[in-house]
């Protein structure tokens, strides 16, 4: 009975580990994300409006297409191409969590500078 009893909670220890690490690295990617679309949505939402007043017309035609591409393509396309294609075309070594993030906040920021 002491043996079932120890084994069972050597396996919850063992899952609470793995589960507080799998909710570190969620908050982590998360949390940058948002801030990342937050802030370059407002940015690229600011300059759209802009062009109701037509004071940029030529920037916020482009960013208009480019939220229009952003929002076309799945979000898992987005974080392949994060992934496979721009650390190879700009020669960088980007690991799989700073892509995750970096795709998550751009198609992010796509919706936000939308709603702005």
């Amino acid at each position: 009975m002491n043996i079932i009893d120890n084994d069972f909670l050597f396996f919850w220890i063992k899952f609470c580990k793995v589960l507080s690490s799998g909710l570190l690295i969620t908050l982590k990617l998360s949390s940058f994300a948002a801030l990342f679309s937050f802030t370059l949505g407002i940015l690229l939402g600011t300059i759209r409006c802009q062009r109701i007043r037509k004071r940029i017309t030529l920037l916020a035609t482009a960013i208009d297409a480019t939220t229009f591409i952003l929002r076309a393509i799945p979000y898992y396309v987005q974080l392949l191409i994060f992934y496979f294609v721009v650390p190879d075309f700009l020669g960088l070594n980007l690991d799989a969590m700073y892509a995750a993030m970096i795709s998550l906040g751009v198609c992010s920021s796509a919706y936000v500078s939308q709603i702005v």
